[in-house]
């Protein structure tokens, strides 16, 4: 009799916790599964979303080229966004909508440039006005890469220099090119 109430008293204890712990994973703020926007067998990385959540702008890898698409997250409308005459990687979208991303048309080792974001309601025109950052002659042999917007007006972006240690992390404004290293 003795054995019979405890299995009783175990099961009711059994079922208490799992109706707190249900409760509790219930009341708790979850994020929102995951839900793939993009399509086809390619690769297809480091996405940058705009601040309305409309626009993703993301590296498209095809054939080892990598090159920029948009995407407009209702529609699912996709384009490229800069002209296939150069690889472009790593996009960052800054509060004002422009695009920071590295580019490789100018120098084999990345420029870091920014273009604004396309319009949608227009029919497509991967040509964007682009718009690179400035090099001294002895940045020339510097990569640069992993461009961020620090503010509306300045990028960051991770420099490397060929022989040197450690990498560097530089903001510029790309208004008046005044640059600082953090």
């Amino acid at each position: 009799m003795m054995k019979i109430f405890l299995v009783g008293i175990l099961l009711f204890a059994g079922k208490v916790q799992a109706t707190i712990v249900s409760d509790r994973i219930a009341a708790t703020n979850r994020l929102l599964p995951l839900k793939k926007v993009t399509v086809g067998p390619d690769d297809q990385y480091h996405g940058s979303v705009d601040t309305k959540g409309e626009i993703l702008v993301y590296t498209y890898k095809t054939n080892l080229v990598p090159h920029l698409r948009v995407q407009e997250l209702k529609s699912g409308d996709v384009r490229d966004f800069l002209p296939l005459t150069a690889d472009s990687q790593e996009p960052s979208i800054g509060p004002s909508g422009l695009v920071a991303f590295t580019y490789f048309k100018f120098n084999a080792k990345g420029d870091i440039c920014y273009a604004g974001l396309p319009n949608f309601a227009k029919p497509a025109n991967n040509n964007p006005e682009i718009h690179c950052l400035a090099r001294t002659s002895s940045e020339k042999f510097e990569a640069r890469s992993n461009s961020f917007w620090k503010s509306n007006d300045e990028i960051g972006y991770v420099v490397d220099a060929i022989g040197e240690n450690p990498r560097r992390i530089v903001t510029e404004n790309i208004h008046t090119g005044n640059k600082t290293i953090l």
